[in-house]
């Protein structure tokens, strides 16, 4: 089973959020053929040299807000379609749609500072909910996996059920695409950032199912944990294993999900991408 749904209610509700500021962003904001370029005011590419997140799931303007808060020095991608998690695993179907998407906010990257060319240096996947769809197939091309350099999954990341010893368990062909870069996140030559709710679907694997799936792959140890990553975020539990993270949250509502879109700035935070520095 391959999950085309991901708590019905909770995708709408990520697409309607916005912002409410009073005032433009210091961001200048560029339409792309696939998604939408957010660069931040105050960055500047390294010589020919950017660092780029690619975000899915959620309001453009909503992503974008919370990875200013990041406070983190790229320029940001924010794709949203509407529709559960078929909706972005369909068209990534397509091997060269997140290569396309990536040159095209390398030249207009480079377009916006007068430059010729620009190169990625490091690339941040990042994606709430439904998002994960693509995530997962872009993560089954080698040539990506060797491209990105950190990935965020916020209450993301789910999987069908098979059968075992009569049991429900995460359905491991959903799931193989995360593996490898958790392997490596594990061996700290990748960071990842994995967050759950308490939420459990009931047809297919929760987020903190594939969590602990995971963990167990590569060898981490989830342990108790307390305090607030973020408002609301009550933490509960936690795995790291060099550059592999898990936190686990209470709360099983769809208000519960919804604030691990909200805190999405807090994990972008943690990522290997560099403090911006503000003039």
């Amino acid at each position: 089973m391959n999950p085309t749904h991901v708590w019905t209610l909770i995708p709408v509700l990520a697409l309607m959020c916005t912002t409410g500021a009073d005032s433009a962003p210091p961001v200048t904001e560029i339409q792309l053929s696939t998604g939408t370029l957010y660069i931040p005011d105050a960055y500047r590419p390294s010589g020919d040299e950017i660092d780029l997140v690619v975000h899915f799931h959620g309001a453009p303007e909503f992503a974008r807000d919370r990875f200013l808060e990041s406070g983190r020095s790229a320029v940001l991608v924010a794709v949203s379609y509407k529709g559960l998690s078929k909706a972005y695993s369909a068209p990534f179907e397509d091997r060269k749609l997140f290569r396309r998407i990536l040159g095209e906010a390398s030249r207009r990257t480079a377009d916006h500072y007068g430059l010729k060319r620009v190169r990625i240096r490091k690339l941040v996947i990042s994606s709430f909910s439904a998002g994960y769809g693509a995530v997962r197939e872009i993560l089954k091309s080698p040539e990506y996996r060797t491209l990105v350099t950190d990935i965020v999954l916020a209450d993301s990341l789910y999987a069908g059920y098979v059968k075992a010893d009569g049991r429900n368990a995460v359905d491991p062909g959903n799931m193989a695409p995360f593996v490898p870069f958790a392997e490596l996140a594990a061996k700290s030559r990748t960071t990842m950032w994995i967050t759950h709710s308490a939420l459990i679907p009931g047809t297919y694997a929760s987020t903190a199912e594939t969590a602990d799936y995971l963990i167990a792959k590569v060898g981490a140890k989830r342990i108790p944990a307390g305090g607030e990553d973020a408002p609301d975020l009550k933490l509960t539990s936690k795995a790291d294993l060099n550059g592999f993270h898990v936190r686990g949250y209470a709360g099983t509502e769809g208000a519960d999900h919804m604030r691990h879109l909200h805190a999405l700035g807090v994990w972008l935070s943690r990522t290997s991408l560099s403090p911006l520095s503000v003039p």
